[in-house]
């Protein structure tokens, strides 16, 4: 502290310093967490809008080039302009927004233009403090999502008839 002309005292204390100091630590502490969780709900959002893209491409890559075929990799829809290179890219699998995207021919299908795909949703970093999602997605040609929490997209028990998995419940649509 330092004294005017007029003897008043001007400045801060150290102790006002520190409870101030302590007071947006305390802020920190609480508005990061929620934070975070914004983050993840953002990226969930934004999966579960891709795997909807993805689908609506694969029907549109079956009625145009496919000719009645899907598209057995995301590349093949991004070159023939159907969705954007972050969801198309060339490396398997393409990640968004803190997920990967896979898509697979049904197993003994043909690697290209498959009768039937699945498409895998998981989170990049799928725990710790810079977790990008907490829930895996699934879908096929039948156009249901299904979820599960953790780092594994459910498959488990796939039914060849329904083309639902038993170990992940459905999105509500």
């Amino acid at each position: 502290m330092f004294k005017s002309n007029s003897g008043i005292q001007r400045g801060f204390s150290l102790i006002e310093l520190l409870i101030v100091v302590v007071i947006i630590g305390i802020i920190a502490a609480i508005a990061i967490p929620n934070l975070m969780a914004s983050r993840r709900s953002a990226n969930e959002a934004s999966a579960l809008s891709s795997i909807r893209v993805i689908f609506g491409a694969q029907a549109t890559y079956r009625s145009t080039e496919g000719n009645g075929y899907y598209a057995g990799e995301l590349t093949e829809l991004r070159t023939s302009g159907i969705i954007d290179p972050l969801l198309g890219c060339s490396a398997d699998p393409c990640s968004k927004s803190g997920y990967t995207f896979d898509l697979d021919a049904l197993p003994g299908s043909p690697a290209t233009h498959p009768p039937l795909w699945n498409l895998y949703a998981q989170p990049s970093t799928p725990s710790g403090a810079t977790q990008t999602g907490s829930m895996s997605y699934y879908s096929n040609e039948v156009g249901s999502i299904y979820y599960k929490a953790g780092a594994t997209a459910p498959t488990a028990g796939l039914s060849s008839s329904t083309r639902s998995p038993s170990d992940g419940v459905p999105v509500g649509n």
